[in-house]
């Protein structure tokens, strides 16, 4: 699960490949996440809402961006 709180990102653990990640959004605007590489993942997520994205299938470290507020960044571990 990603968390999205205060303009961060929290990730609570590394993701299997293939599964469903669920981001939680708390803060009152709306956020992206979208992987740096431009093609694993990029979801919407609007205020106050939870949405799901299916992890790649490839193991590793991916990181991502907010594409409307460029200070916020995480990291999503695959295995």
């Amino acid at each position: 699960m990603i968390v999205i709180k205060n303009y961060r990102y929290t990730v609570s653990g590394p993701a299997a490949r293939g599964t469903k990640v669920t981001v939680k959004n708390s803060d009152d605007v709306a956020h992206t996440v979208t992987a740096s590489d431009g093609k694993s993942f990029n979801v919407t997520v609007p205020a106050g809402k939870t949405v799901t994205f299916t992890a790649p299938q490839k193991p590793g470290s991916y990181w991502f961006v907010c594409n409307f507020h460029s200070n916020m960044h995480g990291r999503l571990t695959v295995k």
